[in-house]
């Protein structure tokens, strides 16, 4: 959904155009000239003596002090404006070159007001009605000047904060397709843990039972050393209730107590070595051999039935802890793994491509089969044979052809 331009900046600047448009036209054309005589042949006065007093320093004339105004404002200007126009160009801001340009004009302008005021006093027409023009004409300058510097700035943060927010959004994903992606998540998550090589169940519990002993080991000396400190603390309670000679203290004392603790460190020793480690390793994930074994009859022969269709176009396959990965040349076609009670099964396939037919395929979603783009779920008969044709077309568009044998059929053979 595409976001509503924010058009504060644009109505600011028309505003700020408007009342400096204003501005000019009220002791221009229509507004004093009108009122006020180009003066005399002595004492020039009005709208136009004030335009020619104010151009005669671009011509050398300095006989006005209002002619030093003149160049110290219309010198900063026009620096101020040059070096606007150069940075708004090398930060990319074209459209403000315009807000610039008006500000320069509106500052430019104040000093003409004032040329105009003295000229008016000097040569008395400077009455109610024109004084006021002109204060109106001043206000509206410097409001417009303000409003068009609000506006410019304006305009430069909306640019930089569209260029931050990135090019395209993605839409709200669906719930279906939520849970999609997290099963998926968790399930590249569950493998990376996995080390590389894919360990028997021989050696993972081999490995256990190593670190269970020594671990029992440390426990046990804790144990007996606690003990002891319990042994040694009872012993020194009882010579401070009931002193014994010094000689029986060693002798006596020591060996019944020591005999009575054994036990306990044994009991504790023995309860810790029934192996710490056996809820750890039934949250082990179940690699997909296992998985395998434990399905029932029909999806662990509609795997192998798939396996060997595949096996039969020149094909290799590769076990792993997630599933089996069929390739060729360094190429991945196929993958399958176990997910729950039926098979899930990615291929190097465009979904678009069964886009108009009755099967029934989903697009992967996630990174780690990016090269799988198509996933299809196998439960029954008929996902059966909708996943030989997968096959079939994928591995004949790219030139592989396979032994003249029927697919085999093994999940429901006679008298099973």
């Amino acid at each position: 959904m595409k976001e509503k331009k924010n058009m504060t900046p644009v109505v600011v600047i028309i505003i700020a155009s408007v009342l400096l448009l204003l501005a000019g036209l009220l002791v221009g054309i229509g507004g004093l000239v009108d009122w006020i005589p180009a003066g005399n042949g002595e004492l020039p006065y009005g709208v136009r003596a004030s335009i020619d007093v104010y151009g005669s320093v671009f011509v050398g004339d300095f006989s006005s002090k209002w002619s030093f105004v003149v160049l110290f404002v219309d010198t900063v200007v026009l620096i101020g404006l040059i070096a606007s126009i150069v940075l708004m160009i090398r930060k990319k801001h074209p459209q403000v070159i315009y807000c610039a340009v008006a500000i320069s004009l509106g500052i430019a302008y104040l000093p003409y007001l004032g040329i105009l005021v003295q000229r008016l006093t000097v040569s008395g027409h400077a009455d109610v009605g024109n004084l006021w023009l002109i204060l109106i004409s001043f206000w509206l300058d410097l409001i417009g000047i303000l409003l068009m510097s609000v506006g410019s700035y304006i305009l430069i943060k909306a640019k930089k904060e569209a260029e931050a927010q990135p090019a395209a959004q993605q839409e709200a994903l669906s719930e279906d397709q939520v849970r999609t992606l997290a099963r998926e998540e968790i399930e590249n998550y569950e493998a990376s843990k996995q080390p590389a090589g894919a360990l028997s169940e021989e050696d993972v519990n081999k490995i256990a039972d190593d670190v269970s002993n020594k671990v029992a080991k440390t426990v046990a000396e804790d144990v007996s050393n606690n003990a002891l400190r319990e042994h040694v603390a009872e012993f020194h309670a009882q010579q401070e209730e009931t002193p014994l000679p010094k000689e029986e203290e060693p002798v006596v004392e020591m060996k019944p107590e020591s005999k009575e603790e054994q036990p306990v460190v044994e009991t504790k020793t023995a309860e810790v070595q029934k192996d710490p480690f056996a809820a750890l390793r039934n949250k082990r994930r179940a690699s997909f051999e296992t998985r395998l074994k434990n399905a029932d009859f029909d999806l662990r022969h509609k795997y192998y039935d798939l396996r060997d269709h595949i096996k039969s176009y020149g094909l290799n396959n590769r076990l792993s802890i997630p599933g089996d990965t069929f390739s060729a040349h360094r190429k991945r076609y196929v993958f399958m793994t176990i997910n729950g009670k039926h098979l899930r099964v990615y291929f190097a396939v465009n979904p678009d491509e069964y886009k108009d037919t009755p099967i029934p395929v989903e697009r992967t979603e996630t990174k780690k089969y990016e090269d799988l783009p198509l996933q299809f779920k196998v439960r029954s008969d008929l996902s059966f044979r909708r996943a030989i044709k997968i096959i079939d077309d994928m591995l004949t568009k790219e030139g592989y052809t396979r032994e003249d044998k029927p697919v085999k059929n093994t999940q429901n053979p006679e008298g099973k």
